[in-house]
This record gives C-alpha cells, structure tokens and sequence, in this order.
C-alpha cells in the first residue's frame, strides 16, 4: 500500500510539473500570438497604405498625360504663328502682284 501511495505522490508530482510547463508554455505561446497579431495588423496597414499609393499613382499617371498633351499643343503654337506670318506674307505679295498687273493691264503703260 505505501508503494501505491509513493506510486500516486510521484504520479502526483510529476502532473503537478507537468501542469507548470505548460502554463510556461501558454504563456510564451501567448506572447507569440499577440506579437503575430500585432504584426499582422502592421501588414493590414501596410496593404491598406499601398492601395491609396497604387489610386495616387493612377491618378498622377492620369495627370501626367494632360500635361504631356498640354505641352505638346504649347509647342505647337510658335509653327502656327509662323505659318500664319509667311501666309500674310504671301498673301500680301501675290495681292501687290496683282495689283500691279491690274494697274498695267488698266492704265495700259
């Protein structure tokens, strides 16, 4: 009977130490899962961060051909303005032209 007895106080004992690991056990496992908690709510953040970043990119992508379109028609302008002076120019010529073969052909000189 006292075998039975030391048989159950070592049993006793070694669930007693067994209990105690594996509150130790919880514990570390419970500072893992808050830190990965953690964590994963820094990485949440961060995909949230990346689609506003990804929408600003868009829309910047957006803007950025406006004024590439913008600068091209700004470009274009001084040719036109040049196109227009040598037509006035040549307008004017071919009507002093005329003019002077009307006044030749009218005032027969």
């Amino acid at each position: 009977m006292e075998q039975t007895v030391k048989l159950l106080q070592e049993k006793c004992e070694q669930l007693v130490s067994f209990v105690a690991a594996q509150k130790e056990t919880n514990k570390m496992l419970g500072y893992k899962l808050d830190g990965l908690t953690k964590r994963n709510e820094i990485l949440l953040e961060l995909v949230s961060d990346i689609k506003v970043i990804a929408v600003s990119l868009r829309t910047q992508g957006t803007a950025i051909e406006k004024l590439s379109n913008d600068v091209d028609e700004l470009k274009s302008i001084p040719s036109q303005r040049f196109d227009r002076i040598l037509y006035i120019i040549i307008a004017g010529a071919v009507g002093v032209i005329c003019g002077l073969i009307t006044s030749r052909l009218t005032l027969g000189v």
